[in-house]
């Protein structure tokens, strides 16, 4: 890459969405712990004008909804659909 071309950012092409509706999230909270942070199953996705998502609808984990912009709600990672292990491998 030349140097007067350094500087300019490039975003990745083909990124995958980052939400989708039924993940567990964290909802981020500035005056609590990590730990103690709540966590939430995203039921709706909202785009902004450019079409990208930009905020969630969650359901928390006492039944109420919110709506949170995505910079404060971080996915959790599962596992879903890996491969099976043999009970015998374990």
């Amino acid at each position: 890459m030349e140097l007067r071309c350094y500087h300019q950012v490039r975003q990745p092409c083909g990124r995958k969405a980052r939400f989708r509706v039924g993940d567990v999230v964290l909802l981020q909270e500035e005056v609590r712990p990590r730990h103690m942070w709540k966590r939430g199953r995203i039921e709706d996705l909202r785009p902004g004008r450019d079409g990208k998502t930009r905020r969630v609808i969650l359901r928390t984990q006492d039944g109420g909804r919110l709506a949170r912009p995505v910079q404060l709600v971080i996915p959790l990672e599962f596992d879903q659909g890996g491969e099976d292990v043999e009970d015998d491998k374990l």
